[in-house]
């Protein structure tokens, strides 16, 4: 991925003993929408959550990206299904699964494209969450932030069409590197 480093539409008061990323604002400016999503990104693993792009509109004729719109993954306005819940047409006995219920839409970032200097810009900004946040020793086993490398996926592909069961090859994977918490 090209160097993230901080843009130079910095505030005076963005240091790097303050904080090595740089302040997230509203009107922010950045060179590429990839350098904004990856600082929202950095700033929801650091802080403890993880984040999904919500939708991205495209200008109409030249069909490039014109704005982007981030938001929390726990982001929405879900209602929980309980347990109990039977479908009328379906087999007696077979309920619903419960469904993790969002937070509501709190912290999310939308960023627009300038035409006129090629830049993007953070132009809607909420940071706040009503939700817990995950402890920084755990925010890695977020879908989100889990890596397979290249060679892990092909090993874990062979072990697999050879037939052997999910359980034995996560074994395997953890011996390679130190325990089940390093994967």
């Amino acid at each position: 991925m090209a160097n993230m480093a901080p843009s130079s539409a910095k505030r005076e008061e963005d240091t790097e003993d303050n904080n090595l990323l740089g302040e997230l604002y509203v009107g922010r400016i950045f060179d590429t929408i990839e350098q904004a999503g990856w600082y929202f990104k950095e700033h929801a693993r650091r802080a403890g959550f993880s984040i999904r792009i919500h939708s991205t509109r495209f200008h109409a004729h030249t069909q490039d990206i014109c704005s982007r719109f981030d938001e929390c993954h726990r982001a929405g306005n879900h209602t929980k299904t309980p347990s109990a819940v039977v479908d009328e047409g379906k087999d007696k006995g077979k309920g619903k699964r419960d469904i993790t219920v969002g937070s509501g839409y709190k912290c999310r970032m939308f960023m627009s494209h300038q035409k006129k200097t090629d830049q993007w810009i953070i132009t809607s900004l909420n940071l706040e969450h009503n939700h817990v946040l995950v402890s920084p020793s755990k925010v890695r086993h977020m879908p989100t932030y889990k890596k397979i490398s290249p060679a892990q996926r092909e090993m874990i592909n062979t072990m697999s069409t050879s037939g052997i069961p999910p359980i034995n090859i996560m074994i395997f994977l953890s011996s390679q590197v130190g325990g089940i918490s390093n994967l």
